[in-house]
Order: C-alpha cells, then structure tokens, then sequence
C-alpha cells in the first residue's frame, strides 16, 4: 500500500529503544527528546483540563528516564501556575543523564519535592491528578516490595490518571501486568504505540491512549501497524456524476440453510449499505421459502426443488453459472453443516475466481480441508474467523489462538495467500507479505451474534464497489467497528447487527470529517 504519510507502526520494547538510539543518533539530543516527551504530556493535560491554574497535581517519578520525563511535566505545570507535588522513589543521587539534569531545574522552581516512604502511602491525598512517571517500556521483571505497594497505593488515590509513555508495572510486549500496573485513565506515549497497548489485557490500565511526536525517526518499514482514518482516507471520495448502478459492481452471497436466513439477509443488506450497486442473495429453496423478504433491494436466487433445505455438492455447477456476473462472493453465512453441504463449499472455493470471502459455516466448511485454499493462491481470498473458527483452521485451541493471535493470523495469510481477519478484541487483518494491521475500534455493546454476518456483507459491498486493495480489507473492519463505538457513545448498551447497517452513514460521515491523524481513540 502506497502511504504518503507516516504510518502508525506499533513497536515492541526494545523497537522503541533502539529507536530513541537511532534518533540520537542521527543528531537528536536524548535531552531534546526528554524535554519534547514532557512537554508533550504537559500540553495533553492543558489541553484535557483547560484551566490549569490553581488545580492540584501529584507528579510520581522513578528513577530512570520516565521519571526525568515526569520531572520534565512538573516543570512546566509549574509555570502554568498549578499546585504541584513531586514525589520520587529512590534517593536524588542515584539519578544521572537527563533525568538528573531535569531534577536540577524542578528544584529550581516552587514545586514540593518528597521522597516516597512507607509512611507516605499510608496516607491518602486529596489532588485532580495523579500522573504517573515510575516506570518505562523496559520492565521486564515482576515488580514486588515498595515498588508494588506504591504502584497499589497510586491506584487506590481519587483522582484523574494519567501514564506517561506506559502504565508503570505493563509488559509493553505482551500487555500483561508485572505483577501489579498503574490504572490509567489516559496513557500518553511517545512516537508510536507500544504493540501490548493493543492486547486484550492491557485494556484495564492503557485506558485511552494517546500519542505525542517527540521527534522520533521512522521506519522504512515495519511488519505491525495501526489502522488509522489517514490508512483509508482515499475510499472517501464522492461518487462521480456519471455513474449508475453497474459502475459499483454485483455483490453475491452464498448462504443460508432452512433455519438460518437472518445471517444471509443481513449479509446481502450490508452490501447494498457498503457501496455494492447490486446485491443478490443465492439460498436453498426451502430456506427461501420460509424468508422475510422486507428487502426488496435484494434480490433472490433460489437454488434446488423447494423442499430442499441446505446446498449439496450438485448445485455447484449451477451456483457456478448464477456467479458468472458477480464482481466478488461471500460464501458462509448460516450455511449449515450438513455433510452435502461441507462438499458444495469445497469445489466452490476451488472454482470461484473471483474475489472470495469466506466466513462462518464456509469456514468451518473449509476447516475439515484446508488444503482447498492452496488452489486460490494466486485469487484474492479473504478469511473471516473468529478464535473459535481460526483454531478449527489451523487445528488449536481457541486458548492458543488467543496467546499468539498476531502469529497464528501472520502464518494462515502467508500460507494460503489470503487477507485473513482475525476477529475479537482489537481485530488483526494479516495479508500474505507478513504485514498485520490492528483494528482500534468497537467495543463490547458488539457482543451479539449477527455481527459476523454483517462485516462480511461490509466487506463484499466494498471489494464491489473499489475492488479487492489493501485499503478495503482496513476500511470494512475499522468502519464496522466505528459505528458500533458511535452508537454505544449516544448510550446504546447493546448495539444489534442491524443497527450497524442502518447507521453505516454515520461512520461515512465521521470518516469524511477534516480532524487530525489521532483523536483520543486513534480517529
């Protein structure tokens, strides 16, 4: 994917420290980034509590570079006239570098200084904010003793948190705690985001996340990225004038079963809402015979004697004829299991040519024979799993799945040459060349079955209308989610499938918005 900006790479522990050194370098002053660091934070929290003057700070550093950046931050808060209180743990004289520099200058200045101590965390205080500079992206050991005791004493305070760069005690790799981690309630990270923000036990302490240039370099390229609005920015143009329904291509779904028509319908919908100009739904007979056609934009292709109440390996050839015009295929929603049924989805995935996503009963269709997929190599193919579908693929447990969710979706991509989304907290979309992108949005309103059915009718409608580029397997997930974080914003609890397709105009209209690279939560 060409990007003509800078890209939101997500970094490991030691990434982020051998780019701070390459950054230094290259002629950058370690002191110079400190300094941009702290008045980074310091301009997030002006900026989050407008009026500084007067409010109540309590600034707790270690004794590394974090709390030279914290040192940095009372600096400045200080000058803005605001109440602020230092604390450090570990003696001034074991400082050194920058942050020894930086304690020089607060010493300058009227901000209280004191030594954290036993007796401190046995009492509480009374502050707005609580900031949080102890430790960095380099723990890498289980903290235990004052150090833990502090970072509970800190959790316990009443007041608003925030992290600089990382919550202290937070793997940066894994996003596991050390033993015990800071709860924040926004983390303010230098540069790039640290790849464990982004997994599902780091959601407890990152809090929102929030990023600062500080003047770091780039990279010419870097395997794990973040999908940001700026990823998918040239899907937002407006149509042409002169355009009509065939110009935005011919989505067709393959699905259903007797029972299960609702995955199928609200699959053909979402297309429409996509962008497809022609949406048709290619179900069993009987399955037809039972739907609610409310839909009268979709249209219909009953396959089989009306009795028939799943797809067999017979229909193919004539399936095969009914796609002939299709400009991409879903194959999978509420499809079933039945053994026929397991047989019509393998010689359809091995003579469709054109774009193909694959989801649900078609992936575990495939599940039991996922050799087929070698014979799609080189045509666009795009795998929809959930854990569950992703551990019968490649022969796990969900479990498994879940610890090593970037390597299992990386491996299934470059085996299979397919675009493979990996759903769950913080979707992963892998593509072939070993490239992971991190999916930011939605939220736990989400939880309702359905949902599946509906991103991939989102991703047929787009691959319809733009065809199958990179952006379009970043936009359909990331705008999925969008609008399920919308809606739960204006109070919805639970945000049902349908709701998403409904409101789809108001991730549009959100996407086209002029705003900056990053908001708080990263659009």
């Amino acid at each position: 994917m060409n990007c003509p900006y800078r890209l939101m790479h997500l970094l490991t522990s030691q990434q982020a420290r051998d780019l701070d050194a390459l950054t230094i370098k290259k002629g950058t002053p370690s002191s110079v980034l400190m300094e941009n660091a702290g008045r980074g934070v310091f301009k997030f929290i002006r900026k989050h509590f407008k009026q500084i003057k007067n409010k109540k700070f309590v600034v707790v550093c270690g004794p590394g570079n974090n709390g030279g950046d914290g040192f940095v931050v009372a600096r400045y808060l200080a000058r803005s006239h605001a109440q602020v209180n230092v604390f450090i743990m570990g003696h001034p004289q074991k400082l050194k570098g920058d942050s020894l520099e930086n304690f020089i200058k607060l010493k300058k200045t009227r901000v209280q200084i004191q030594l954290l101590s036993p007796k401190l965390l046995s009492q509480s205080i009374q502050t707005d904010c609580l900031v949080d500079a102890v430790f960095g992206t380099g723990l890498s050991r289980n903290i235990s003793g004052f150090p833990q005791k502090l970072i509970e004493w800190m959790n316990a305070q009443e007041a608003f948190k925030i992290s600089i760069d990382i919550p202290s005690g937070l793997d940066a790799n894994t996003g596991m705690a050390l033993g015990s981690a800071f709860k924040a309630h926004h983390t303010v990270t230098f540069g790039f985001p640290k790849c464990g923000f982004f997994m599902q036990e780091a959601s407890s302490y990152v809090g929102h996340l929030n990023i600062v240039d500080i003047g770091l370099l780039d990279f010419s390229h870097h395997p794990l990225q973040l999908i940001t609005k700026k990823d998918i920015q040239n899907l937002l143009k407006q149509r042409k004038a002169l355009t009509h329904k065939g110009t935005y291509g011919h989505a067709m779904t393959i699905a259903c079963s007797e029972n299960k028509m609702g995955a199928g319908l609200m699959s053909s919908h979402a297309a429409l809402r996509a962008g497809a100009g022609l949406s048709t739904l290619i179900l069993p007979a009987a399955a037809f015979g039972h739907i609610d056609t409310n839909k009268p934009e979709i249209m219909f292709e009953p396959i089989g004697a009306p009795t028939q109440k799943a797809f067999k390996k017979s229909d193919v050839p004539i399936v095969l004829k009914k796609i002939k015009q299709a400009s991409v295929v879903a194959l999978g929603p509420g499809l079933g299991m039945a053994p026929s049924t397991i047989g019509f989805v393998w010689q359809l995935v091995s003579q469709i040519k054109q774009p193909l996503i694959i989801d649900a009963d078609g992936l575990n269709a495939v599940s039991k024979n996922p050799r087929i997929l070698l014979r799609r190599k080189n045509k666009t193919t795009v795998l929809t799993p959930h854990p569950a579908e992703m551990g019968r693929l490649i022969g796990k447990t969900t479990a498994f799945v879940q610890k090593n969710r970037r390597t299992v979706a990386r491996q299934l991509a470059q085996k299979f040459g397919a675009i493979v989304l990996l759903k769950g907290f913080r979707s992963l979309v892998a593509f072939p060349n070993g490239n992971i992108w991190v999916n930011p949005t939605g939220n736990a309103s989400m939880a309702v079955a359905g949902q599946g059915d509906v991103l991939c009718g989102l991703y047929a409608g787009l691959v319809s209308e733009f065809g199958p580029c990179d952006e379009v397997f970043l936009l359909g997930c990331f705008l999925h989610g969008l609008v399920g974080d919308l809606l739960a914003k204006k109070g919805a609890r639970v945000v049902l499938p349908t709701d998403i397709i409904q409101n789809l105009h108001l991730g549009w209209r959100f996407l086209k918005k002029r705003s900056p690279v990053l908001e708080t939560e990263f659009y």
